[in-house]
């Protein structure tokens, strides 16, 4: 689940699809859990720069956007 006003969720669905992709395609065995988990090791890291950039984008966001009882934003 992402900020909608971004729809920054999609973006990261499809980005992390990619990245498993690329992680799973030199692997000969699915069934392999040892290997397999050998693979993912690495997802993490690899999937923080994109969701870290869309979510930072949408806090931001959010901040200009939410109600405030600040005077200076009425």
């Amino acid at each position: 689940m992402q900020h909608p006003l971004t729809g920054g969720g999609m973006t990261i669905a499809l980005s992390v699809v990619v990245i498993v992709r690329d992680l799973l395609r030199p692997l000969e065995n699915e069934n392999d859990s040892y290997a397999l988990c050998n693979y993912l090791d690495s997802f993490y890291t690899l999937r923080k720069p994109v969701a870290s950039t869309i979510n930072t984008l949408a806090g931001s966001l959010y901040k200009v956007f939410s109600a405030s009882p600040d005077q200076a934003r009425t």
